[in-house]
């Protein structure tokens, strides 16, 4: 919902620039929207295929933890991935609204707990590419107000992480999710927590290792595209449902991974750009790729860190992010797609009505609480 409506808000005829400053807010009110139906199913997985018919934003991957916990003996961890969402919502809102040069101001020393309030959402949601996501949307948002002063915020975001793992066990006992989510970093994890997440890393790696040895050399120019065989949907989920089985059964050791290949749903972001689209529509994404980080990158150079405003600092922290995650941690063309245009749309949208500005009469935008626009020069107003 948060993404879903954002066209519509850059679609307004009559829109001005202090419209837009409103962005962050209303992606921040938005991620409240998923957090009822997602909590309801992942306490109550049962109830998922009920709510699924009015509303697609239920917790699917509890519901169907749930069932191959049923037949495997044992549930995975609980994750929340609204919790994420919120947690990265409250990072950029704090990033947006209160520039990061004012932060050491006695009456701003709030800003930074916050912050790492919104890490620890994110934490709490069991995802690790969501913690990492979190930490690059902070030092991209924060590059708008301070430059390259905003890479002082990793090393504290990182201290609060390893502060994290250091009492895990020690002073506290954290939720598994949040112990899945930080695993990665050295610390007295629960076995279970730390048995999944490297069960989820080498799914990863063996996701690949099928690709590239089975896959990519028989489509390697154009890709298979998004067409496949839905029979293959329903064989799957029992595969899905009895994995160990089947794989015995069948002499296949990628059995578990081969469904999600053969669906076109492999989650990591150059396999599945290069499966469903081959070489050629890869390059032709990475050019838009570029396109995007050269828009945001052109949206700040013109722009003196003094006069950076919330929507923009917003749109280059969520689309520098998203394109990064896309390579690095994983992702699709659909979710890349539908996160990326409309923030790109609202960010140009933006930057038309900032040049309209210096040739009429001087815009007042409350929300940096910054010098305005007039005909071309900066003054304080």
């Amino acid at each position: 919902p948060s993404h879903d409506s954002l066209p519509l808000l850059a679609s307004f005829p009559g829109i001005r620039r202090q419209d837009l400053q409103k962005v962050p807010f209303i992606y921040f009110l938005g991620c409240f929207v998923d957090i009822i139906p997602q909590s309801i199913t992942t306490f109550i997985p049962a109830a998922a295929p009920y709510l699924w018919r009015v509303y697609s934003g239920v917790n699917i991957q509890e519901y169907g933890a749930t069932l191959q916990g049923n037949f495997a003996g044992e549930a995975g961890v609980t994750r929340i991935g609204s919790l994420g969402k919120l947690g990265m919502a409250v990072g950029l809102l704090v990033v947006c609204y209160v520039p990061g040069r004012t932060w050491l101001n006695p009456n701003r020393f709030w800003a930074i707990p916050v912050v790492l309030l919104g890490g620890l959402l994110c934490a709490v949601s069991g995802f690790r590419n969501i913690v990492v996501k979190y930490v690059l949307s902070m030092v991209a948002g924060l590059y708008g107000s301070i430059r390259w002063h905003a890479l002082l915020i990793f090393p504290i975001l990182v201290l609060g992480a390893f502060a994290a793992a250091f009492t895990q066990g020690k002073v506290i006992e954290y939720p598994l999710a949040m112990q899945r989510a930080l695993s990665f970093l050295p610390g007295d994890w629960s076995h279970k927590a730390k048995i999944e997440a490297d069960a989820s890393s080498d799914w990863r790696g063996r996701m690949k290792k099928l690709f590239y040895d089975e896959y990519f050399e028989k489509h390697p120019i154009v890709g298979v595209g998004y067409h496949f065989n839905p029979e293959i949907a329903k064989r799957e989920t029992d595969i899905y449902l009895a994995v160990v089985q089947r794989k015995l059964e069948e002499g296949d050791e990628y059995a578990d991974v081969r469904g999600f290949m053969e669906r076109r749903e492999p989650h990591e972001g150059l396999v599945h750009a290069l499966l469903v689209s081959g070489v050629v529509g890869t390059a032709f994404f990475v050019f838009f790729c570029g396109a995007l980080l050269g828009q945001v990158y052109q949206s700040l150079r013109r722009t003196p860190p003094n006069l950076t405003t919330p929507i923009q600092t917003w749109a280059v922290a969520l689309n520098f992010t998203t394109v990064v995650g896309f390579f690095l941690l994983g992702g699709d063309y659909t979710s890349f797609l539908i996160g990326v245009c409309p923030v790109a749309m609202l960010l140009y949208r933006e930057s038309r009505l900032r040049a309209e500005s210096l040739f009429s009469s001087p815009e007042v935008l409350p929300e940096t609480n910054e010098p305005v626009i007039l005909s071309g020069t900066y003054q304080r107003p």
